[in-house]
């Protein structure tokens, strides 16, 4: 997923606070191995759709699923690309 300059510094500020280990492999890849995610617009949150979810800081076990609660995934999703 491309993204600009000001989205990648704001990006690197959310990861210096999360302390997510997974965040560095995100920015190696450019945000192009991210999980897909479905948006649940009445809660807010984003549904994973990835076996990689589970045991994962950020992930949220709900029943069958997980949501996720990624700032940095958030972030994207919610950002237009450049």
């Amino acid at each position: 997923m491309p993204v600009t300059e000001d989205q990648r510094r704001d990006i690197l500020k959310m990861i210096e606070k999360c302390g997510c280990t997974k965040c560095e492999k995100c920015i190696d890849t450019d945000f192009e191995n991210l999980a897909p995610v479905k948006h649940i617009p009445a809660s807010g949150l984003l549904e994973c759709y990835t076996d990689r979810a589970k045991g994962y800081k950020f992930a949220l076990p709900f029943g069958e699923t997980h949501f996720c609660r990624c700032p940095v995934r958030a972030y994207l999703y919610n950002e237009p690309g450049p």
